[in-house]
């Protein structure tokens, strides 16, 4: 078991295996922001007690639109994105409810990041391009 945590560890931290790309960090924390923005309206009776640290919610008019390029997304994006940033789920379940294994999954979830990225750097809304941007 020790050497599976310590796997783990190695191969999310700066340059593992499932380390995000440094040109990612702000679609992850505008997608981070946006789940914290955006919800279904319906009440959960799943218990989630885990620390978390929430970023500030989106403003609203940023949400709108990050949530229009989430719906119109293909269907494997929309599915890893939705369940990744909504859902209390590890990556191994995420993995398995979709099919693929947890490297696949980040793999995917990578690709995922680039396309919402190139969503945001192309919108027309200002905020969203400075945040996607860094600046």
């Amino acid at each position: 078991m020790r050497t599976e945590v310590l796997q783990a560890l190695r191969d999310s931290g700066p340059g593992g295996r499932f380390a995000l790309a440094s040109e990612l960090v702000t679609t992850d924390v505008i997608l981070q922001r946006w789940a914290s923005s955006v919800g279904d309206g319906l009440p959960t009776d799943r218990w989630d007690d885990r620390p978390v640290v929430k970023l500030p919610p989106l403003p609203d008019d940023v949400a709108i639109v990050v949530d229009q390029y989430v719906i119109k997304s293909p269907r494997r994006t929309r599915d890893i994105v939705s369940r990744w940033y909504k859902t209390p789920e590890p990556a191994e379940t995420i993995a398995g409810r979709l099919g693929m294994s947890r490297a696949s999954l980040y793999t995917y979830r990578s690709i995922a990041l680039n396309f919402m990225r190139w969503k945001f750097e192309g919108s027309d809304n200002a905020q969203l391009v400075r945040l996607v941007r860094g600046s």
